[in-house]
């Protein structure tokens, strides 16, 4: 299929873009906005985007609108914003804020897919940096993408507006971010608290499940905690033992238990714990793979989740009950996921889940009041994470030895945050290909149309029938020139008529002998070139499908400038 480019102005871009998806594409605030809520924050502005394909050149992405939606997209999540105070009297306090935000898109790649590309799958890349004009240096970096499927005759109408979705997109990844939230906290936020110091953990690579038809696959992730007090519940964040659960469960107990669903018992350290939001964290003493992936971004109010612990005991450990989220909280200055799930006392600090089995927050409390019923509370993970100063990494650096409360971190810049995988629109059909494959080699195998026998013979039979073809040739070609010779040698010579019937006779079965092996190697030949080959599961490196007819096209996605800086649109 035909590479076809898209050259787009940057100006016009975002400034179509911002009047046409003003209402319709800018996320919503998922946190209620609050004079306390933006106060704890460092004043922030935003500087500016700059666009730069393939890595050559520079080109800002700002004719005022572009920072503008920006400031009002960060004002909207709570953060303290200043500059652009009102464009009617040219009010803009920017010079006021201690920290710069900025970006640079750093991708913009487009692909059709499905039926006959009817529909185009785009991804965008940007590069933030977040600059500290007290220290006059970057403090913080960070890669997050956006991707989105869109009918590609949509796109061909309005491509600013994709755009433009994908910019708030990635804005909305980085605004997820606990090490992003932490950096931004006002210093004497900070100062008067004991800080750990900045680690990582091993980021879960379990992909999305469906619930509740893979309900077991979550459960195995899941623990009850025993105390001498009660019990709790708790998860695992990473595949080395990591686990996340509520300060209230383990606080002030002395051995801690954590049992598993596959009924191990296993030891449990806590490493880090924040009493004031009520989250810590804990290390079990063995390995245990299983963990739960976190949601790349909060979910809409009115969302099914389900949430997981051991109401009533450990009699009822593992229970799963169903709600939907009610909303969001800001109460006393610390957020949380409002939920009108059935939970109790041993529900505490087990995980609160969507549909795909990533977890949203860690449960924490409830109003346990008459004439109230449906009011329980769960600490969001991005901020659990944050407080106790722990993010996805590579590895996991966290121990107990680097978890000792201290004063100074020594925290070096700028802070490199774990970046966004890049989106691969082809992974869910590859996905698909390759359990189509291995359910058909299950069917074969069961059905018995496998045969091993098959996939042995064919190399031995192959070599077998080329020997026995090229020894019944040379048999055949000697027993006719050797019968040759001897007629012409006895005719010449006169030899008695009893030597040449001797040698006559050797020679014809020398001559039938070749012919018959000749004949045994065509069968051979024959029956090897109709034996099947022997079928190779998927998980071996079975099928893949070849590229062809049909299959969805590459479309790179550039922007280029025509002289009159107007909006070129290329053919799509």
């Amino acid at each position: 299929m035909n590479q076809h480019i898209i050259k787009i102005s940057s100006s016009l871009l975002f400034a179509v873009a911002l009047l046409a998806t003003s209402q319709s594409a800018i996320a919503q605030d998922l946190w209620n906005k609050t004079d306390g809520a933006s106060s704890k924050y460092e004043p922030m502005t935003f500087s500016k985007l700059i666009l730069k394909p393939d890595g050559q050149y520079d080109i800002t992405v700002d004719d005022g609108t572009v920072r503008l939606a920006i400031l009002d997209e960060l004002r909207n999540r709570g953060y303290n914003i200043v500059g652009v105070e009102n464009l009617l009297f040219d009010q803009d306090k920017s010079a006021e804020a201690s920290l710069l935000l900025g970006g640079v898109i750093t991708e913009i790649n487009c692909e059709r897919t499905g039926y006959r590309g009817r529909t185009t799958s785009c991804d965008m890349a940007i590069s933030w940096e977040l600059f500290d004009r007290k220290r006059d240096e970057v403090i913080y970096k960070v890669v997050t993408r956006k991707h989105e499927d869109v009918q590609t005759v949509e796109l061909r109408r309005k491509p600013k507006e994709l755009v433009f979705r994908l910019v708030v997109g990635a804005l909305a990844s980085l605004t997820s971010r606990p090490l992003f939230n932490q950096v931004l906290l006002r210093r004497e936020e900070t100062a008067d608290k004991p800080q750990y110091s900045m680690e990582t953990f091993a980021t879960c690579k379990r992909g999305p499940v469906e619930i509740p038809a893979k309900m077991n696959d979550v459960l195995s992730a899941v623990i009850l905690i025993k105390t001498n007090a009660g019990v709790g519940s708790g998860f695992f964040i990473s595949p080395d033992g990591l686990a996340l659960t509520a300060a209230h469960v383990v606080e002030g107990q002395g051995a801690i238990e954590a049992k598993t669903h596959d009924g191990r018992s296993l030891g449990v350290t806590v490493l880090r714990i924040d009493r004031v939001h009520d989250i810590a964290l804990l290390k079990v003493n063995a390995q245990y793979n299983n963990c739960l992936p976190f949601v790349s971004e909060m979910p809409q109010p009115g969302t099914e989740l389900f949430a997981i612990g051991a109401p009533a005991g450990e009699d009822l450990a593992f229970s799963t009950s169903k709600g939907i989220v009610s909303g969001f909280r800001d109460l006393d200055g610390q957020k949380f996921v409002q939920t009108d799930a059935s939970l109790n006392a041993g529900n505490s600090g087990g995980p609160l889940l969507n549909k795909s089995g990533e977890a949203i927050a860690i449960v924490s409390w409830k109003i346990a009041l008459s004439g109230f019923e449906g009011l329980g509370f769960g600490v969001p993970v991005t901020q659990a994470t944050g407080r106790l100063a722990i993010s996805p990494g590579a590895v996991t650096t966290v121990t107990p030895d680097n978890s000792l409360i201290t004063q100074d971190t020594g925290q070096k810049y700028p802070i490199l945050d774990l970046a966004d995988r890049p989106y691969d629109p082809k992974a869910f059909e590859r996905a698909r290909v390759e359990a189509k494959t291995a359910a058909e080699a299950e069917e074969k195998r069961r059905k018995g149309e496998l045969r091993f026998f098959y996939g042995d013979i064919r190399t031995p039979l192959f070599v077998g029938s080329l020997v026995f073809i090229a020894g019944g040739a040379g048999a055949t070609i000697y027993s006719w020139s050797a019968y040759k010779t001897q007629k012409e040698k006895y005719l010449d010579e006169k030899l008695s008529f009893e030597g040449w019937e001797r040698d006559f006779n050797m020679l014809k079965w020398i001559n039938l002998g070749g012919w018959v092996a000749g004949g045994i190697g065509l069968v051979g030949l024959g029956v090897f070139m109709f034996t099947p080959k022997r079928f190779k599961p998927a998980a071996q490196g079975g099928v893949t499908p070849a590229k062809g007819a049909g299959e969805p096209g590459y479309v790179k996605v550039s922007f280029g400038f025509s002289g009159n800086g107007g909006f070129v649109r290329g053919r799509f």
